[in-house]
């Protein structure tokens, strides 16, 4: 790794240079290095970190700059770009600096730059918006002008159905696709320079595609690109629900009284199920774009209990003919689906798929539903209603007392050296002659004793913030008073 430091820096640094055979044997060590690299899954070439990489390839494009020739495959560009680009996502400055460094010298060289093809703004078509629009681009964002682009294919993403093929992109003309700049000082437009390719006028069904799209680049020697792009594109459509008929019947009856109902209404009235009957639904899902019935991936019907809010999904699955047939027998399902929870339930249909452009969530109304058992409670039921057993604590008994004798003998040890002291000063010879009843000299020895007397507090009662401020209190007024008394003491001495 070092080494590879050292070589990024003696390449930039010779790329300083004019031109100048003495630099050969620097620039054969270019293909040595990138034959060193790390490849992975035969589409990214790396070395040992972002930084590594950005400032060997940093270093290799300027010094094919001043050598005015390739010093590395082209192939082998792409795939470093790869990897940056598969990096694109940093937080620190210093792995978004060194992005910066090799995005900037992958774009602004002038032998080797990568183009690149995006989708502008939504790759979702649908009727409102009916066109796949790309920009051809350096690693910057900034436009490659001259450009022209071709639709390859269109096919379906597991590639059974072709749409088109060799369909050329136009220039847009819209004037509303532009690229926005803002901040808090200001806002500014630039303009996109996107392509743009009529897709719904090939009439698609909803689904998954794949467009591969290939660029000509004119007058552009330097740009390097792939044989083709691949972009994932999906083509929505809004689907309705048509032909719903709601009824209910014997379990043994083919049909009953339907009530037909028609998106988003509701049932004029609430419907009644018991345990010899059954729920039944009939309904066809239609795309409106194609006018044909479909099918999604996801079709429910929810059941939510009013009192309860407990919530029951039911799978509704289409036939052969993509119709739609739900059955709901009441006493099949007491037990395992509603646990006898007899009451007032509120129906919904609900539909969703990956190619929809709107999902559907329709409460169609009431439906009563009578069980013949009676609901077992439910062991969270169990938890909230049941006492609980007590839980009684055992405390640790505590350790037995030292004999009284003991005790004594402590506290005489503990205040020994205080008798020790008083001892001491009067053999030396202490008295209070020299004591002066000022106010300072009072207020130093009261503070004194109330420090004192705030320690024991602290031991019983107080906690350390408590202490902390009233020492700061009581600290500082007796700090004052003995400064004030040492000095008196001193002039006293002088003047004496």
């Amino acid at each position: 790794m070092i080494i590879l430091q050292v070589l990024q820096l003696l390449f930039y640094t010779v790329s300083l240079f004019p031109k100048n055979d003495v630099f050969k044997p620097v620039i054969s060590m270019v293909e040595d290095i990138v034959a060193q690299a790390d490849e992975v899954g035969g589409n990214i070439l790396q070395f040992e970190g972002l930084g590594v990489t950005s400032g060997v390839v940093h270093g290799i494009l300027k010094l094919s700059d001043q050598q005015n020739a390739k010093l590395i495959k082209d192939d082998q560009v792409i795939k470093f770009t790869e990897y940056f680009l598969s990096r694109k996502f940093v937080f620190t400055l210093k792995d978004i600096y060194y992005l910066t460094k090799a995005l900037s010298a992958l774009s602004n060289n002038k032998n080797q730059v990568p183009a690149v093809v995006s989708v502008f703004k939504s790759n979702f078509i649908t009727k409102e918006n009916p066109s796949l629009k790309v920009r051809v681009t350096n690693l910057l964002d900034r436009s490659i002008p001259n450009a022209a682009v071709t639709a390859k294919s269109f096919t379906t993403a597991d590639d059974s159905v072709t749409l088109f093929d060799n369909k050329q992109f136009s220039k847009s003309t819209d004037k509303d696709d532009t690229i926005v700049l803002s901040n808090e000082v200001a806002k500014g437009y630039i303009e996109a320079h996107a392509y743009v390719l009529d897709v719904m006028g090939a009439k698609p069904k909803r689904g998954m595609f794949m467009c591969n799209v290939g660029i000509k680049i004119s007058n552009g020697k330097q740009y390097i690109k792939p044989s083709n792009y691949g972009i994932g594109l999906k083509v929505l459509a809004r689907v309705m629900v048509e032909d719903v008929q709601v009824y209910v019947a014997e379990k043994d009856q083919m049909s009953g009284n339907p009530t037909k109902l028609t998106y988003p209404n509701k049932l004029p009235q609430s419907l009644e199920a018991d345990s010899h009957q059954k729920l039944v639904m009939d309904f066809n899902l239609k795309d409106l774009n194609s006018g044909e019935a479909v099918t999604a991936h996801q079709t429910f019907i929810r059941l939510t209990h009013i009192e309860t809010q407990q919530e029951i999904f039911f799978v509704a699955e289409p036939n052969s003919n993509d119709h739609y047939t739900f059955t709901l027998d009441i006493s099949a399902t007491a037990k395992d689906s509603f646990n006898h929870q007899s009451g007032k339930y509120k129906m919904a249909l609900v539909v969703g798929d990956a190619t929809m452009q709107v999902p559907i969530s329709w409460t169609m109304g009431e439906v009563t539903l009578k069980f013949s058992g009676k609901p077992a409670s439910t062991k969270r039921q169990e938890r909230l209603i049941e006492p609980q057993p007590n839980i009684e604590h055992m405390f640790r008994i505590p350790e037995k007392r030292p004999p009284k004798i003991v005790s004594t003998i402590f506290t005489v040890l503990v205040l020994s050296p205080l008798l020790i002291m008083v001892i001491l000063w009067g053999k030396i010879g202490a008295n209070l002659s020299n004591l002066n009843f000022s106010i300072s000299t009072i207020v130093f020895h009261v503070g004194l004793g109330c420090i004192f007397g705030l320690y024991y507090m602290f031991w019983v009662q107080l906690n350390m913030f408590q202490t902390i401020k009233l020492l700061a209190i009581i600290g500082g007024v007796t700090f004052l008073g003995g400064n004030k008394m040492l000095a008196d003491m001193a002039a006293a001495k002088y003047n004496s």
